[in-house]
Formats: structure tokens, sequence, C-alpha cells
């Protein structure tokens, strides 16, 4: 903005207007329709900065908008003096207008524990957070420093607060990736679950959790047939009652069972329950080859079955102990039972003669040694009169050899051999 001093006759002295002199017959400058334009636009613009609309009856708008935008430019600040939610700061200059986006900052003297006012100046309005809600407390610390913003739509006009220096930030809810997280939003359902097997860097909801696996993801009774699915995986499963249960395995191929996918089987009821692999699945047990055969629960034992990969389910529980040879057993009138290497084996031996003996076949031989067979003495049938003892003469780890010690009586003898 300068005079129009490349404006031809319009009379300048000096560089500037000079009124006419009639006395001296001097002429006064003339002001070119240009100049007198470009002026008023100079002005025009100053109070559309400010964002005011220009008005030929208010001779004060300049002034505002020099105001105003003199503290935009300055982003006022001022020192709150008021209590908690209740925040009050007397600006210099002072506030004239509230525009739309009005920045100002403030030093907070109190934090806030709840929704809060702002006073500017011109009196009492709401002050929310960024995501237009009102306050909830923590959003403005002491002797923090608060920046706020106008914005005449939020309700009948709100300022918002942008940040406070040292304290927690207010931010809509998630909708999208990349967003930040509410607070709020953690203790509810937000966004998806992941596929059940799902092994990326997603964040894992209670829901993945339940069906991966890493703690129970149900309970289920059952009689009858039952055919496993991708759902039992992390799962406690029991048959019972009377009926002669079963359970097929899920198909490890066609499900897409992971490796270290467990299942938890256990049978409460009366009679054996077989496991049985599906399709070309195996299972295992410690110490035996994998079988596409069925396994078998006993009455009142229970199992985990372990994908272990390559369709094959590893066994591990009490219910092995039946199973596993280091635990195998003949249970009978003559039997035995493993116990891990020691093998303890019981038999009857029906009526030698007296004074004659009797080789008895051991129902299993022992892999090592016999270390003792211990004779029992029965009467044989109802009779009483019996004056025989027995004694014993070991005949390696397959027999051994019982004799009858005396004149009178045929005995019936019980015995019991432990080795290993």
């Amino acid at each position: 903005m300068d005079f129009p001093k490349n404006v031809p006759s319009v009379g300048l002295v000096n560089g500037q207007f000079v009124d006419e002199n009639p006395v001296t017959g001097t002429p006064g400058s003339l002001i070119p329709s240009t100049w007198g334009n470009a002026i008023t636009s100079e002005m025009l613009n100053v109070i559309a900065a400010a964002g005011m609309a220009p008005s030929e009856v208010d001779l004060t708008q300049l002034l505002k908008a020099i105001g105003t935008l003199g503290q935009s430019a300055a982003s006022s600040f001022a020192i709150d003096t008021g209590t908690a939610n209740t925040y009050v700061c007397n600006f210099t200059p002072a506030i004239t207008a509230r525009n739309e986006g009005l920045p100002l900052r403030f030093k907070a003297r109190t934090a806030n524990n709840g929704a809060c006012t702002f006073n500017d100046g011109l009196g009492t309005v709401p002050l929310v957070g960024g995501a237009h809600a009102a306050l909830r407390g923590g959003e403005i610390i002491a002797n923090g420093d608060a920046w706020v913003q106008w914005n005449s739509s939020i309700g009948s006009g709100s300022y918002i607060l942008l940040f406070c220096t040292g304290a927690a930030e207010q931010v809509a809810s998630a909708t999208q990736s990349q967003h930040a997280v509410a607070l709020g939003q953690l203790a509810t359902a937000i966004g998806t679950t992941a596929p059940q097997f799902d092994s990326s860097l997603k964040f894992v909801t209670t829901e993945f959790l339940t069906r991966s696996g890493k703690r129970l993801s149900g309970v289920v009774p059952f009689t009858g047939a039952l055919t496993g699915g991708a759902s039992h995986v992390g799962g406690f499963l029991y048959g019972w009652s009377t009926t002669a249960n079963s359970y097929s395995l899920p198909n490890t191929v066609s499900l897409a069972i992971p490796v270290g996918a467990v299942i938890t089987l256990a049978n409460f009821g009366a009679n054996a329950m077989a496991i049985v692999p599906q399709g070309t699945d195996k299972t295992q047990v410690p110490s035996l080859p994998a079988t596409t055969g069925s396994f078998t629960l006993v009455p009142g034992t229970s199992a985990e079955f372990t994908h272990v990969g390559s369709g094959t389910w590893f066994i591990t529980g009490n219910a092995v102990n039946s199973s596993s040879a280091d635990f195998a057993a003949s249970i009978g009138s003559n039997g035995y039972q493993k116990l891990g290497s020691l093998i303890i084996q019981w038999g009857t031996t029906v009526g030698i003669a007296a004074g004659g003996s009797l080789t008895v076949t051991y129902p299993l031989a022992f892999p090592n040694a016999a270390l003792m067979t211990l004779p029992g003495n029965s009467a044989a049938g109802s009779s009483t009169a019996n004056t025989c003892t027995v004694g014993v003469k070991y005949g390696g780890v397959s027999q051994c050899v019982f004799y009858a010690n005396g004149p009178v009586g045929s005995p019936n003898v019980p015995w019991i051999a432990i080795g290993y």
C-alpha cells in the first residue's frame, strides 16, 4: 500500500495529498478510483481474514479484525484463576468475539475430575474433549498448559480441549486400522476375532484365546458315539452313563488341525470307551509305535490327545498306564501286572498230591530274573484234612516247582511271584 505516485496529474506535494488553496490558487490533489478501491480492498481483506462479514454501518470492524487477528497470531495465553472443572481466564487483549477456530492457551490451576466449563471473558461455555464429549477426569492437570479451540457447531458452541501437557487425551472410538483405541473400547467388544488358528501379529481377543486352546474352550459331556470337530480343540470332553461310549478324534487333514492342538478326554462311564482316529490319522502312546487303531479309555481314566504333526495324536495321562507296554497287565485268576520294569505275577496250582510236586509256568517270563515266589496252602475241595506243607523251587525266569511235603492231603497252592 502506498500513495498513488505513479498516477499522472494526482497533484501530490512532497509525495502526499494536499488541499486546494483558493488564496494562492493552488489546486488540491486528486484521489483516483483505482487508489480508492485499493484502499477499501485492503481493509476488507483484513476484516475477512478475521472471519467477519463487511458492514457499512459498523465503523469498528477494522479495529475488531486487527484485535482478533492479533490474538490469533499470538495464540493468546492466560493464567487460569478458576477451580477444578471450572476454568476462568482473563486474556490481554480481551477476547471481543468467538470466531470459528479461535485458539487459546492457558495454564491450568487445578486438575479436572469430570465435565468442565471455560470462561474466556465473554461468559461460561462447555469445554469438551477431542471426541466432542464431556471430559471425564484426568484430561487437565494442575500446572499443565492447555490448548483449546472454539467450535460453534458443538452444542450451542463449545471450546475443544486439543490437549493439555502431562495429561491424558480424549479420543473418539476407533473404527479403522491404525486408529487410536479408547480405554472404554478395551472393556467391550471391538473389531473382529481372528480365525481360530491364526498365528499372525494381530491383537488377541478373549474369544480367540478361548477358541485357540489357551484355556478350556468348553466342557462337553456325551453318551454314545461322538465325532470330534475343530471346536473341541482346547476342550474337556467326557463320556458317562452305562452306554458304550466312543469318540472319533477330529480329522487333522480335513479340519486343518494345527500342531499343538490339545483335546482332553475322560471316561466317567461304566464301560470302556474307544477313542478312534479319523482318516489316515494315528494315535501313539509312549514306548509304542503310532497306530490307526483305536485307543481304549478304561472307566475312571483320562488322557490328553496332542496333535504332534503328520496326523499323529500323542496320548498322555493316567489312561496311558493301562495301555502302555510298561504298565501292561493280564487280569484274571492267573495273571500279571507290569509296574515299569517291575513285574508282579500270580496264580493258583490245584491239587498237588501229598509228597509230590508240580511245575508251574509263569503267565509271563521275567525278562531278567525272578526275585521271589511265595506259595500259600489251602485244602483241596471242602476237605480240612491236610497235614502237608508247601515248598517252592525256583526254575528260572519262566517257571517254578511246588512241593507238597507231608503224608496227608492234596493242597491247592495260591502263589505270587515278583521279578523284573
